[in-house]
């Protein structure tokens, strides 16, 4: 989103891009149809371009394991561990039961509670988990011992939606991000030949994870997502523990740095989010993140945005507003 307004003499500008890595590509050919860097594959024998030299480069887009599993029945079992079940499902005298009293119980009275009433309502259903069952959302945070976060749910994006013929009740989806050393070499850059179905300059992402580091981190994350899922259930046919395209995790970052100085920390904005050598020219977005990142990078972009806007707010000064009437007295 592009905003701009006038007052008097002065003209100042906010540029907002979207804080979505699905924009990417669209957030630098506003730039790059503005005058900043140049169409065309980089050529490093051309000297670099005199405003943002540095745009597009140090994309820094997570290292992602992913797989499925599906649940062990011990672990079936357990959601009715404390409930007395009498008779056959189907037939009189069925009946399950358990005494909230039982100071031994595994589970809280509001879960027994939930699954009597299921397997009493649904005497069909072999599974003795609710079929409203809210999905589960688990999460371990990034650590110094493991530089990583962890999604551990049943959300279905486009590589994990699961066959009809399969209870998704039983699958558990297993997602680790990890994080991704920005290098100059890694960048999107525009087609100076074609263009996209929008008639804009095709963009290209120039892309792949570094060694080093970033994949000895990688490779410890696949591990640990194995051994944690193997507690949970045997992997689900065509889920097993796969390292999956780059891209796809949309948070790409690092495309227009914020940095000190703009030679040394190879940066476009400064700390609050301006432009080098534009006095009113502000980009806010995950772009601005100049480091690497394995947590959902939304919120820190947000507020290096709020901060961005304080400082506007606090040291720019529109001209004195003029009105005019139709015959040219004010």
């Amino acid at each position: 989103m592009t905003w701009s307004g006038s007052r008097g003499a002065y003209t100042y500008t906010f540029l907002v891009l979207a804080l979505s890595s699905r924009l990417t590509g669209y957030r630098f050919q506003i730039l790059v149809n503005s005058g900043f860097g140049r169409p065309g594959r980089p050529d490093p024998s051309l000297p670099p371009p005199e405003r943002l030299p540095y745009l597009g480069t140090h994309i820094t887009e997570q290292t992602l394991t992913f797989c499925q599993t599906v649940m062990d029945t011990h672990l079936v079992e357990y959601v009715k561990v404390d409930l007395t079940i009498t008779g056959k499902p189907g037939e009189p005298g069925y009946k399950v039961t358990y005494d909230p009293t039982n100071p031994n119980n595994k589970h809280p009275n509001w879960w027994n509670d939930k699954v009597v009433k299921h397997m009493m309502n649904h005497q069909e259903d072999p599974l003795p988990i609710p079929l409203d069952d809210p999905e589960p959302q688990v999460t371990t945070l990034f650590q110094d011992d493991h530089p990583w976060h962890t999604q551990i749910h049943r959300d279905a994006f486009s590589y994990g939606e699961v066959a009809e013929s399969i209870d998704s009740r039983l699958v558990v989806d297993w997602r680790f991000f990890g994080r991704t050393e920005p290098e100059e070499k890694n960048k999107i850059w525009f087609s100076d030949k074609l263009t996209d179905q929008y008639n804009m300059p095709q963009p290209t992402f120039d892309f792949g994870f570094p060694q080093g580091r970033t994949s000895e981190e990688a490779e410890r994350m696949m591990t640990d997502m194995c051994v944690m899922s193997a507690k949970v259930g045997g992997f689900l046919p065509g889920s097993y523990p796969q390292y999956m395209q780059p891209g796809l995790v949309l948070h790409l970052g690092g495309t227009h740095r914020m940095g000190f100085d703009e030679k040394a920390d190879k940066a476009c904005v400064d700390t609050d989010s301006r432009v080098f050598g534009v006095k009113n020219l502000f980009l806010g977005g995950c772009g601005n993140i100049g480091t690497a990142y394995a947590s959902n990078p939304t919120l820190t972009a947000m507020c290096l945005a709020i901060k961005s806007c304080e400082y506007i707010k606090k040291n720019f000064q529109p001209s004195p507003f003029v009105s005019h009437t139709s015959g040219g007295k004010a």
